[in-house]
Parts: C-alpha cells; structure tokens; sequence
C-alpha cells in the first residue's frame, strides 16, 4: 500500500485504538497494492519481531485468506502460524493468541484484512457488532489515505517537468553556447602564428581548451540525463532499474557490476521503491565519477528487522567523517533515508573503497523485543 511514513502512524494510532476497545493482544493491518495485487503488512502492534517479520514477507493464509474469500469475520486458530505458536512469543500476552480475521472493505471490493489476536477464544461482546464497521472504516481511511498520496504524486511530477523544462530551456542552452564558443576559440586558434621562440604557451592554451571543452561536454550530458529523468512521464513508482544499471555500465565498461536486487520486493510500496531507486541512482553516480573502482556491488535484502541495502565499491575512498565529504548528493541520500526512518551509513577511507548501507524498518509500532 503506497503509504508515507506518516499515514502510516495515522493507521498504526488507529490500530491501537481497536485493540484498547477490543482487549486483544495484538494486531495486524494488511492491505491490497493500489493495483489490487499483493496484499502486503501496512501496521501492525503488540506483536514480536519474528511476527511482524512473518507478516510481512510471507503471502497471507490460512484465517486471512479465508476471510477474503468469504468477505465475513473469521475466527478460526488452524490455519494461522502466529496462533499455533510456530513463532517464538507471537503476542505480546500469550504465545499461542487466537486471531480474529475482519475484512476491510471500500465500496462492496476486499482491500484488506484486519487480524486481532487475542488470548482466549473470544466470546459474544459489545464490541463484536462493530468488527465490520470498522472494517468499512478502515478501507474508507486507506483509501483516503492513497488519494492524498496520488495527489502529492501528481504535484511531486509537476514539479519535476517544471524542473526539466527549466534546465532545457536554462542551463542545458548555457552549455550548448559555451561548447560553441569554445570551438570557435579552437579553430581561431589554428590561424595565429606559433611563436618559433617558444611554441610551449600555444600547446598549453590548446590542450586547456581541449581540457575545458570535455568538462563543458561532461555537464551538458549530465543535464541532459537529468532533463530526461525529470520530464519521464513514467509514474515515480516505476523506476528503470535496468536501464540505470545498463546507462552505469555503459558509462564504466571496465567496472564489474554486480546486483542482488529483485525490484518485486518493493512491489507493494512504491515510494520505499522511488527512494531507494534515487538512493542507488546517487550512489552510482558517484562511483563513476570519483571511485575508478573494479567492482561494484549492490545488494538488497529482508533482515529480521526489515530491509537492508548496500552499495559497495573498491574504488579510490574518502574520509568519510570530513565535512568536505558531505557533497549534496550524500546530503540528499541522507533525507531520503530520513523520509523512510531508516539508517544510512557510509564506511570509507582512501584506497580501501566504500560501503553505502540504509537500513529500513519495517512498518509497525509496538513491537515487542
């Protein structure tokens, strides 16, 4: 479900408010991608970390699966890993809970599962009547919830064509009139007379212009990449993870890229994609233009604690805890890290390369250790 951090806690905030009604122990949250595929873990409370873990990474069954299919409240214990007590301490109160299954409907469609756990059995209570209002509740709050975030969407892109449009018609022509009037110097050049005293300061001008002609050649192909970036009409969810790799190799056929990265992984949260794809896309970035690295590695991978992502390299290194070493570009992973409440370390020094790791949680509160 595309959900900011933010919307998260809203649904994380309302999640204990039912299970302080309902007196169960704990609690999970799953909902359908936007395109209605995958359901996948929004919140969840009152559970361990080896549940959440569970939760998130394994397809739903048993209690779960059976209420999408009926559209009815279930309570049924056998089919549920949590509730048979396969997963060490699984509640926050008991290790074998009895799961609660409520469907979360939005106009008369499944868009999810609410599962409480509980104890004991539960028997006939007050609050029993209210478990498919606040199913219908609760996909009437998701749904709200995505169209915001389309919405920031939208502007997010509209704000990136605007961009583009203003390097093109800006900066990108700078460029383009400096390249020129760079070879026009060039070719007058070749028409004043080398000195036959000292032909040195000639050579210098030349190779200077030469020089000063690559670098100008170097930014008007970075300004292009971003004008292409920034004016893609592709939705932000959707990045071009192959095309980023094959532009890297191209640009560094003497560099060995390995990747470890299945972009399914974050097929259900496409801004925790977004980020990570800008997060990379800096990364590799900065290899081509400063490492002269051999080997590249980039690894993506679900830990118990979430998801872990690491750039490693065998280039040239840096001093990674000098001032001068926090470039924009690391600044800007650093606030996309942050906008994810994960982690970004860098490891460094010169000649022994460098390791970018960001480290995401997995969206819940409550958890118990």
């Amino acid at each position: 479900m595309l959900m900011l951090p933010a919307s998260h806690r809203a649904v994380e905030t309302f999640l204990h408010d039912i299970l302080a009604l309902t007196g169960a122990s704990g609690g999970v949250i799953r909902a359908k991608s936007p395109t209605g595929g995958e359901i996948g873990l929004v919140a969840a409370a009152g559970l361990t970390e080896a549940a959440i873990h569970h939760e998130a990474i394994n397809p739903i069954c048993g209690v779960c699966a059976e209420t999408l299919a009926s559209d009815c409240v279930t309570t049924n214990s056998e089919n549920c890993p949590i509730a048979r007590g396969e997963l060490a301490g699984s509640a926050s109160t008991s290790s074998h809970p009895w799961p609660v299954a409520v469907p979360i409907d939005y106009h008369g469609q499944s868009v999810g599962v609410l599962t409480l756990f509980f104890p004991t059995p539960p028997t006939t209570n007050n609050w029993m009547p209210l478990l498919r209002p606040l199913g219908l509740l609760l996909g009437l709050a998701l749904e709200n919830l995505r169209l915001e975030q389309e919405q920031a969407q939208l502007w997010a892109m509209r704000l990136q064509h605007l961009l583009a449009a203003e390097l093109h018609d800006g900066l990108a022509q700078r460029l383009t009139y400096a390249r020129m009037t760079v070879n026009l110097l060039q070719q007058l050049l070749r028409f004043i007379p080398t000195p036959s005293d000292d032909a040195e300061p000639h050579v210098t001008i030349r190779t200077k212009m030469g020089e000063l002609d690559q670098s100008l050649k170097a930014a008007q192909q970075e300004v292009r990449s971003l004008i292409q970036q920034f004016g893609s009409n592709h939705p932000s969810s959707q990045p071009d993870w192959e095309g980023l790799f094959r532009d890297f190799q191209s640009a560094c056929p003497q560099t060995r890229l390995q990747v470890t990265l299945n972009p399914a992984q974050l097929s259900n949260d496409p801004l925790r994609c977004e980020q990570l794809y800008r997060i990379v896309q800096e990364a590799l970035h900065n290899i081509r233009k400063h490492a002269d690295a051999r080997h590249v590695a980039i690894t993506l991978e679900r830990t118990a604690g979430g998801l872990q992502l690491t750039i490693c390299d065998d280039g040239k290194g840096f001093i990674a805890n000098e001032p001068a070493s926090a470039s924009f570009g690391l600044k800007l992973m650093k606030e996309r890290v942050a906008l994810l409440n994960g982690t970004l370390t860098i490891d460094s020094s010169p000649g022994e390369g460098t390791t970018v790791q960001v480290t995401l949680p997995f969206v819940h509160s409550g958890g118990q250790p």
